[in-house]
């Protein structure tokens, strides 16, 4: 039955309003996701649809039982009415606010109770996780399952089920009740989906341990499923938590690293741990099942499918392969309910992952329920307890009966029954259970006794002991006794345990950094590696704990690991290491140093760059043999080559020519090919060719006269270098032809020497006050190139990436060079930084990393605050107990009772104050609110709201408001006294600063800057001493000279003012009005900067004020408390006058003049119909409004006349401008006439001002001109300008083509209509209205001819254009007049 429930209707434990019969109510839900109802219904006669409005609910039969419904989306149509409704829980999410709820230390029950409390939801969870949670102004669906990270689910974990108002949140719901499906047969296409993922099913593993270390004999073990596959799937799986003795390090066996001492036990291990994979399920496939019951109910696959109609959402199903045989278990992750026929009609089963869920559970926990906060038991607690258990066991007793069997249950399955609840009990041990699991289908165990331990929610206990009485816990007393020697706490005795954590503590709080002075280091080689220049490969060590450095200290120990093949030495007292030689091409240093029980590494990358291989040289050559072709082109070389010069002819006129180089290792090289002879030009036929050779050291000026030429190749040396070789044409027709000499061959150079890059940074470690100042502000990277073993660098431009790390493990990419330069200039982005990492790359991109360079970002210990060391000692206030550190108490408890507090300030949630009666007199929560309870209450002495209280009070306000606005404001700057600590803290600066100079007060607190560079300046900085944070006028105040006169600038808000020094102290004072206060970053306050104080200026400074400047009315709001009091007030001499109400008959007496307008006997008095000031030409009275001056004679002036309701400008132009009066159009009366400039837009839509009235949105002239001749008018239909008919004079036109005949023909296609406008369209005067008229349809011209059709901006045509639509119809008639032409002249 499916009820609905009006919106108003909140009784939902009694029958609905109606009751429906709809077509179709399915329930769609997912595991962790939404749960949808949507159900239709038909248009009944007796309007049941009626009741399925928005808001209204719906009692529906579910998976999980009978379940409220609110309607959200309503749909109707001739079929009926279709709703989709969500669960009555999701109404949380509207009307469940938690303002402030902050669940801390709770278990899943404990937190939702928490979350609900106060509302009409409640929540079940069997999560004993405890945990922290924040919610701040968040619902209550948000705080369960939102988005965010502290939602339940994200900080418990766990599965929802929605129960009415109830959700239910438990390590998993649904159960395994042995519901088996069996699957892989050969099924239909629809109602079916199966998928079995095998990619990831391993039934051989080969392991490998640590270290590379293999399992021996076949090397690989198998799964007891290996034969129920067609074929071993295999991999390799490392286990890197399985060392040999040799591997291992000091802490592994205490962090479950298994050790071996031989292959033997290595080989147990690595067996057992690809034992362990195959428990888990590797050897197994994943498999996602989707079923349609409703589609499978007709085919033979729907026997083994029907289990499916009755599970529920969470549910284990066990499938098996009908095939294979292999049983892989699957979940009820998502499913459809039929609400009519209630059973499941369509089911998804797989692998749910749950994103949220955290299976780290608590080792520790305390039944809070019975604990006083003063640690002590509740007794009266424990014995409600015992008598509840003794009032059950009584209760049963009565009925109980004796059976035999070895195993047996007994349950009564009645919630309503005093003896609800099960128990079974045999041989193997106990079980009891007192409440139903979630979905109704099994008892919710929570009590076992077996022969091994017992388990259950609470154990009620007297004494527990050891045998030995060593341990001792009597539980009635409260005394607790542990042995030391047997007390231990993660396999360490207590003593350990506390002194490692108190180490750990230390470690955060003073972290211990190392900084090397050379991350990575290159070294030039021969091209073979041999060779290389070691002396600059050494890097220096500097260790720091907080920002102290300890590099020298006695307590720390360093041990040096060079990797295979690297050959250096360690020099302790300079803690440097040098590297003498590298067998490889690549190599490393590790680096570890430990100091107090903590270590740190590093480690030092050393590379060759090996020089460029040599040049082959030419003493090797054993032969050279020369090639020659014919062909007809002399830019691309023939194919067919042969030994002697075949004859040219007139076809293939040109002689090719090329040398082929052979050397005594079976090297070829060929020379260029060239052009040596032209047919005709130097002889036709060829009778023979010599070639001769010249080896010298000339590599240019060689001709045939020089001396030494031979017939034969001459070798080649390092003295002469260079082969040349000429040929001699002897023709049979001709003299014979000498070719130019060339060169052919060069002796091998020695290869380019290796080239080495060097990233050089400014500072090696940056240190982080408590501030969060950093000292240096920023770090910059060089680079620079040597060449071989040259000792000069040149800079080099490549590419540079910033990285930054939080952690000192993993970078995130903060800036990449999109140029090359030279050097890049970083600042850290967070306070959180600890470590920079540069890499420079090559010029040209980031493929090719050159260098990398390594910054250490410190915490200065000593400026940690001390609310940083308590949240460190105490794991952010989890953990509770004494602390002593640095000569500092640090307590921290829930609970804490003291006869008397006191301290610098009070921190805390909730804060009461009780008298000696027990009444509290004062309380505060965490809300805010504020309660009292006193016989007085007093302010400074005196009883809060007395006469004389207000009357002191109001005049010490009044006296110390004087003091403010006599003094205006204090110092906006912070550190105007420019010491160094001043500016390291608030300033910016830019030049050499010298503090301790001689002050125009007489002290030496000025101080001097001197100019090294075009642009220096001392700026306030904007992070933390930003004057101007709000509109407002200023005051800009500083004493300047110099050593000469000069002119630099100051500026606030980014707007500077000019100072004219001398060598005289001078105040500079400027008013800084500021309308928009600059945001962007950049310094708000500079004395210099924009190029004013340049290399080698002196300028001398001293106390910069900025401080607000207010105007009288602003004085006056501070006298009277921004107009919360009235008075009369005098202030410098000037009366102040705030009131109310103030009503004067005459203000004739105070004669005064306000805003040009004199106030006398002539001018303001009660029941004046008139102002008028002659100084501003202004007159405001009853007749109107004037406003008028007279220049030369000339009168200029805007009357406004009441009477007779006219407005006239006299001599004046009206200007408009939107946002630059440059931009200005003007409308003025000159020569009787009204003459607009620079354009004017009219719209006549709903304009009746603009129409005379006799037409509906028209623009109407009247009394127009007539002419015969001249340029048209026309509207363009796009922005409805007003423009002028483009011209057809040839002056304006470029000669394209003449018009083709089939192009004028296509006008022909034009289809010529008869038509009528719509009604609406032409102005109803229109003589044409609901009349036919001749004419086309620009569609249809456009189609034919587009030109001569015109388009809107949206390609939509609008009409056809006669301008561009006669030329053609003028070649038509062209054309068909010479046709008649040709035919008369025929027929004459």
């Amino acid at each position: 039955m499916i009820q609905a429930y009006s919106e108003k209707n909140t009784n939902f434990s009694r029958n609905g309003n109606v009751v429906l019969i709809p077509d179709e109510a399915l329930l769609s839900a997912e595991l962790n996701g939404p749960w949808v109802l949507n159900l239709h219904h038909p248009i009944d006669k007796k309007e049941r649809w009626k009741h399925l409005t928005e808001n209204a609910v719906l009692k529906v039969s579910s998976f999980n039982g009978d379940q409220l419904f609110r309607i959200y989306n309503r749909e109707k149509s001739d079929g009926g009415i279709s709703v989709q409704a969500y669960p009555i829980f999701f109404d949380a999410g509207r009307d469940c606010f938690l303002t402030d709820v902050r669940p801390t230390g709770k278990n899943g029950q404990q937190a939702l109770d928490i979350i609900c409390a106060g509302t009409k939801y409640s929540g079940e969870s069997n999560i004993t996780r405890a945990t922290t949670a924040y919610y701040i102004r968040k619902n209550l669906m948000e705080a369960i399952n939102g988005d965010l990270d502290q939602s339940f689910t994200n900080r418990w974990g766990g599965e929802i089920l929605y129960d009415n108002y109830k959700v239910i949140i438990n390590e998993h719901v649904g159960g395994d009740y042995g519901t088996e499906l069996r699957y892989g047969k050969n099924i239909p296409s629809d109602g079916i989906k199966e998928t079995i993922d095998m990619s990831g099913v391993v039934t051989r593993i080969y392991p490998k341990a640590f270290n590379g270390h293999a399992l021996s004999g076949s090397g690989y073990v198998d799964s007891p499923n290996i034969d129920t596959y067609p074929v071993a799937m295999c991999s390799e799986l490392q286990f890197e938590d399985v060392k040999m003795r040799e591997d291992a390090q000091e802490d592994d066996e205490k962090n479950g690293v298994v050790i071996c001492d031989t292959q033997a036990e290595l080989d147990n291990a690595l067996i057992q741990k690809c034992r362990d994979q195959f428990t888990t399920g590797i050897d197994k496939p994943k498999v996602s099942i989707s079923a349609d019951m409703i589609l499978l109910q007709d085919t033979d696959q729907y026997k083994d499918y029907k289990v499916l109609e009755s599970v529920s959402l969470g549910d284990t199903i066990h499938c098996k392969h009908s095939k294979l045989g292999i049983v892989t278990d699957a979940r009820v992750i998502a499913l459809e309910y039929d609400c009519i026929q209630k059973r499941v009609t369509s089911v998804e089963l797989g692998d749910f992952k749950n994103d949220y869920f955290d299976r780290v559970t608590s080792s520790t926990g305390k039944v809070e329920s019975i604990i006083n906060p003063d640690g002590t038991i509740m007794a009266e607690k424990v014995q409600g307890i015992l008598n509840g258990i003794y009032t059950q066991l009584k209760l049963q007793s009565t009925v109980a009966q004796k059976v035999k069997g070895r195993a047996f249950t007994v349950e009564d399955l009645d919630p309503d029954s005093d003896l609800f609840g099960c128990m079974t009990w045999g041989t193997q041990g106990l079980q009891l259970a007192t409440r139903r699991t979630a979905d109704g289908k099994d008892w919710d165990w929570t009590t076992a006794v077996t022969a091994r331990g017992i388990l259950a929610d609470a154990i009620i206990a007297g004494i527990l002991t050891d045998k030995t009485g060593k341990n001792y816990w009597n539980l009635d007393t409260g005394e607790f006794r542990l042995s030391a020697d047997t007390f231990k706490v993660d396999d360490q005795t207590v003593e350990d345990y506390i002194n490692g954590k108190i180490d750990n503590a230390t470690a955060q709080i003073r972290l211990l950094t190392m900084q090397l002075s050379n991350d990575m280091c290159s070294v030039a080689t021969e091209a073979d590696g041999t060779g290389g220049d070691y002396s600059e490969c050494y890097t220096d060590v500097m260790l720091l704990i907080g920002t102290t450095d300890i590099t020298n200290s006695d307590k720390a120990q360093y041990t040096i690991n060079p990797s295979s093949g690297v050959d250096g030495s360690w020099d302790l007292t300079r803690k440097r290491y040098t590297v003498r030689g590298m067998s490889g091409d690549n190599g490393s240093v590790t680096i570890t140093a430990t100091y107090a029980g903590i270590t740190v590494s590093k480690v030092f990358s050393i590379s060759k760059v090996k020089s460029g291989k040599p040049g082959d040289n030419g003493d090797s050559l054993e032969s050279i043999t020369e090639y020659y072709a014919v062909s007809s082109s002399n830019t691309i070389a023939p194919g067919q080559w042969y030994p002697n010069p075949p004859q040219m002819t007139e076809e293939n006129r040109y002689l090719w020519n090329y040398e082929t180089f052979i050397y005594s290792d079976g090297r070829r090289e060929d020379t260029k090919k060239r052009v040596i002879g032209v047919y005709g030009a130097t002889g036709n036929g060829i009778s023979s060719i010599t070639n001769y050779y010249l080896a010298t050291s000339q590599q240019n000026g060689v001709t045939t006269s020089t001396y030494g030429w031979t017939t034969t190749p001459q070798t080649m040396t390092e003295e002469k270098k260079y082969l040349w070789n000429y040929e001699v044409f002897a023709y049979t027709d001709k003299p014979s032809y000498t070719v130019p000499p060339r060169i052919i061959g060069t002796y091998g150079d020695k290869g380019e020497d290796g080239r080495t890059y060097i990233l050089q940074p400014d500072t090696l470690v940056i240190k982080q006050g408590a501030n969060n100042v950093y000292t240096p502000r920023s770090v910059t990277f060089s680079s620079f190139y040597r060449d071989g073993t040259t000792a000069s660098r040149t800079p080099y431009s490549g590419r540079f990436k910033i990285e930054e790390s939080t952690d000192g493990a993993n970078y995130y990419q903060k800036y990449v060079s999109s140029y090359n330069e030279s050097s890049h200039t970083h600042t850290p982005t967070s306070t959180s930084v600890k470590s920079i990492r540069c890499t420079l790359y090559a010029s040209g991109g980031t493929n090719t990393p050159l260098d990398i360079q390594t910054i250490a970002v410190v915490r200065d210990v000593d400026n940690l605050t001390q609310e940083e060391i308590f949240n460190i000692l105490t794991d952010n206030g989890r953990l509770q107990g004494i602390f002593m550190r640095d000569g500092m108490l640090y307590i921290n408890g829930s609970y804490i009772k003291s006869g008397k507090v006191s301290g610098e300030y009070v921190d805390a949630r909730n804060l009461t104050v009780t008298n000696s009666s027990g009444q509290k007199t004062l309380a505060i929560d965490s809300y805010g609110n504020v309660s009292l309870m006193v016989s007085t209450f007093s302010l400074s002495g005196n009883a809060v709201a007395t006469e004389s209280y207000v009357s002191n009070k109001t005049a010490q306000v009044l006296s110390e408001a004087k003091i403010y606005a006599d003094q205006k404001t204090g110092n906006l700057l912070k550190g105007s006294d420019l010491s160094t600590e001043s500016l390291n803290q608030y300033w910016n600066t830019s030049g050499s600063i010298m503090q301790g100079q001689s002050d125009p007060d007489g002290g030496t607190k000025a101080v001097r800057l001197y100019g090294t560079s075009g642009d220096c300046f001392i700026s306030a900085r904007y992070s933390n001493n930003n004057p101007v944070k709000a509109k407002g006028q200023y005051e800009l105040r500083v004493w300047l000279k110099s050593n000469t006169s000069r002119t630099i600038m100051v500026s606030l808000n980014r707007v500077t003012y000019n100072c004219a020094l001398t060598s005289t102290w001078k105040q500079f004072r400027f008013t800084a009005p500021v309308t928009t206060p600059n945001t962007q970053g950049y310094e708000n306050f500079t004395i210099g900067g924009f190029a004013s104080i340049g290399s080698g200026a002196y300028v001398y400074a001293y106390n910069p004020e900025v401080v607000h400047s207010y105007s009288p009315a602003d004085i006056l709001a501070m006298l009277t408390n921004n107009g919360a009091m009235d008075g009369i007030y005098m202030y410098n001499n000037q009366l102040y006058v705030k009131g109310k109400y103030i009503d004067v008959d005459d203000l004739r007496a105070i004669c005064a003049k306000i805003g040009g307008f004199d106030i006398n006997a002539n001018g303001i008095y009660k029941g004046c119909t008139s102002l008028t000031s002659t100084v501003a030409g202004v007159y405001i009275g009853t007749n109107g409004l004037r406003l008028y001056a007279n220049n030369n004679g000339k009168e200029a002036s805007f009357t406004f006349n009441v009477a007779n309701k006219t407005a006239s400008f006299v001599g004046v132009s009206l200007a408009f401008a939107y946002n630059n009066f440059s931009d200005k159009a003007t409308l003025n009366g000159q020569d009787g006439t009204i003459t607009c400039k620079y354009g004017l837009h009219v719209y006549t839509k709903r304009g009746p001002d603009i129409s005379d009235g006799s037409y509906d949105s028209e623009l109407v002239f009247k009394g127009l001109p007539h002419i015969t001749s001249g340029t048209m008018l026309v509207r363009e239909s796009s922005t409805a300008r007003i423009c002028t008919a483009s011209s057809s004079s040839k002056r304006y036109k470029d000669h394209v083509a003449m018009l083709k005949d089939t192009e004028a023909e296509k006008l022909l296609d034009i289809p010529v209509v008869w038509f009528k406008y719509k009604e609406g369209y032409l102005a109803k005067e229109d003589r044409f209205v609901d009349k036919p008229l001749p004419g086309f349809y620009a569609e249809d011209v456009y189609r034919a001819f587009p030109e001569c059709a015109m388009q809107n901006p949206d390609t939509s045509v609008e009409d056809w254009n006669y301008r561009t639509l006669i030329p053609p119809m003028l070649k038509l008639i062209q054309n068909l007049y010479e046709e008649v032409k040709i035919l008369k002249e025929n027929k004459s």
